[in-house]
C-alpha cells in the first residue's frame, strides 16, 4: 500500500459527516480550554490532519479575539455500521476491518464510500464505527450515481448534509455552512457582477426565482452567464482563518457556466398585479463535483406543509437584482406568518396580490430578514436515520423596502412544495 494511497483514504475521514444515530455534547469554547485540541495545536501545527481537524472545529471567536472550537464533552461508544449492524466508535488505525479495507486498493470507490457512512459523530473526525468483531464487513454502499436528471435522495445521505453542528449559532455561516447556496453572475459590456441567489438541488440544476432571470433582469443587470459555488466571504479569493498561527483555508469558489433557464411558465409580476409562481431552473454548463464546501439541498415532498410561527432559515449575502448588502454569507431564523393578514399588508402598501404559490415569512422588528438573496433558499431542518437533513422550503421573492425587520411586515417567499412536482418534470424534459 503506498503512502499516497493511505493519505488519501485518511484525508477522506477528516471531511465526512456522521452516518451514526446518535448526538454528541459539544460546548463552543475557547481552545486554550480544550486540552485536547489546544495540546494537538500545538505540538503538530504542521499536520495537514491537524490543520483539517482544527478547519472542522473552528465556531467563531472571543471578544478578544481568540478562536473558539467545539470541543467534545463525550465520544459515544456504540454507533450502527452502514449494514445496520451495531459496531463501537473507535479511532481509524484501531479499526481492523478499516486495515482490512483499506489493504485492497482495486475497489477504492466503495471503500470511500465505506468510510463516508462510517463516519461517528465526534469532534475527532477519525472516528469511525467500527463492527464489534473487528473484522471486515464487505456490505458496502454503493457511491450515488445521482445524474443531472435525476433528484438526490436525502434517505440516501445524497442531500441537505452540512460539515456544521446543527447547534451552531450567530448572524454569520461557517465556511461550510448551507454549501448548496449559490450566487448568480451577470455580464453587462465587458463587466461582471453577482446580484441575486439560488440554491443547489443537483449536480446540474440550481433553483432561483424567476424575477432574477427574465426579460426584466436582463435589461436590468445584464446577461446570466454563470453560478458561483461554495462563496463566503466575496473579499477573498480563498477564505482562511488563523488558529495559534496555524492558517487553515477553504477551497477556492467554483464558477460553472449557464447552459439554459427554464422560467415557469405562469410567472407574472406586472404591478399592480399578482406575484405568483416566481420560480425557475438554471441548467449548468458541466457537472458540479460535490465537496463539503459544494453540496445539494434536498427538495419537499409536495404535501409539505408549514405552520405559522414556524421558524425556518434564510441564508445569503443579502443580495438583490439590484443591490448586495454583505461580502459575507449571513443568515437568520424567521416566523411563517398568517397568509391572509400578510395579503391584505401587500395590496393595501404595495398594491400587489399575493398568489397562491407564494407565502409569508418574517416580519419581526429588530429580526434581519435582509440575510438572503433574492431567489435565494429559505430552509428548514428535519431528521431523517438519525441525522439533520436541510430542505428547500422556500425561494427569496418579494418583500418591503428598506429599512428590513418591520414588525407585521413579512417577506414573500415562493412556496416550494407547490412546484415539486414541476421541478421534477421539468429536469427530465
Amino acid at each position: 500500500m503506498t503512502l499516497t494511497y493511505y493519505i488519501l483514504v485518511i484525508a477522506l475521514v477528516t471531511t465526512i459527516t456522521s452516518a451514526a444515530t446518535y448526538d454528541v455534547l459539544i460546548n463552543c469554547i475557547p481552545i486554550s480550554e480544550c486540552s485536547e485540541l489546544y495540546t494537538l495545536a500545538l505540538k503538530n501545527r504542521d499536520s495537514l490532519e491537524t490543520i483539517r481537524l482544527l478547519r472542522h472545529s473552528h465556531c467563531g471567536y472571543t471578544p478578544n479575539g481568540q478562536p473558539m472550537v467545539w470541543c467534545s464533552e463525550i465520544i459515544p461508544s456504540e454507533c450502527k455500521i452502514p449494514n445496520g449492524r451495531i459496531g463501537t466508535c473507535v479511532d481509524f488505525n484501531q479499526c481492523n476491518a478499516f486495515n482490512g479495507l483499506i489493504a485492497n486498493e482495486n475497489e477504492l470507490a466503495d471503500i470511500q464510500s465505506y468510510i463516508y457512512h462510517s463516519k461517528c459523530k465526534s469532534l475527532n473526525p477519525r472516528y469511525v464505527c467500527c463492527p464489534t468483531n473487528n473484522a471486515p464487513s464487505r456490505d458496502m454502499v454503493t457511491p450515488s450515481t445521482t445524474s443531472g436528471h435525476d433528484l438526490p435522495n436525502p434517505n440516501n445521505r445524497e442531500c441537505g448534509l452540512q460539515d456544521v453542528p446543527k447547534i451552531f449559532g450567530g448572524k454569520t455561516t461557517q465556511f461550510e455552512e448551507f454549501p448548496w447556496t449559490v450566487q448568480l453572475q451577470y455580464r453587462s459590456g465587458s463587466e461582471l457582477t453577482r446580484n441575486c441567489g439560488g440554491t443547489l438541488i443537483s449536480n446540474r440544476y440550481v433553483v432561483t426565482a424567476a424575477h432574477c432571470v427574465d426579460k426584466a433582469a436582463i435589461r436590468s443587470v445584464g446577461e446570466l452567464v454563470s453560478v458561483v459555488l461554495g462563496e463566503y466571504d466575496t473579499r477573498n479569493e480563498t477564505d482562511c482563518i488563523d488558529m495559534l498561527g496555524i492558517q487553515s483555508c477553504a477551497d477556492p469558489p467554483v464558477v460553472i457556466s449557464v447552459e439554459n433557464v427554464i422560467i415557469h411558465p405562469n410567472w407574472n409580476k406586472k404591478p399592480p398585479a399578482t406575484i405568483d409562481h416566481d420560480i425557475a431552473l438554471i441548467r449548468l454548463a458541466e457537472a458540479v463535483k460535490f465537496t463539503q464546501y459544494v453540496r445539494p439541498i434536498c427538495l419537499p415532498t409536495s404535501t409539505t406543509l408549514f405552520k405559522e410561527d414556524e421558524r425556518l432559515t434564510v441564508a445569503g449575502w443579502g443580495q438583490t437584482e439590484t443591490q448586495r448588502t454583505s461580502p459575507v454569507k449571513l443568515k437568520a431564523a424567521l416566523p411563517v406568518k398568517n397568509k391572509e393578514q400578510c395579503a391584505s399588508t401587500y395590496k393595501i402598501a404595495k398594491r400587489l396580490i399575493v398568489g397562491e404559490g407564494e407565502f409569508c415569512v418574517g416580519g419581526e422588528e429588530g429580526i434581519d430578514s435582509c440575510s438572503g438573496d433574492s431567489g435565494g433558499p429559505l430552509m428548514y431542518s428535519s431528521q431523517v436515520n438519525g441525522e439533520s437533513i436541510w430542505y428547500l422550503a422556500g425561494v427569496v421573492s418579494f418583500g418591503p423596502n428598506q429599512p428590513c425587520g418591520v414588525k407585521n411586515y413579512p417577506g414573500l417567499y415562493t412556496y416550494v412544495p407547490k412546484y415539486v412536482d414541476w421541478i421534477n418534470t421539468a429536469i427530465k424534459t
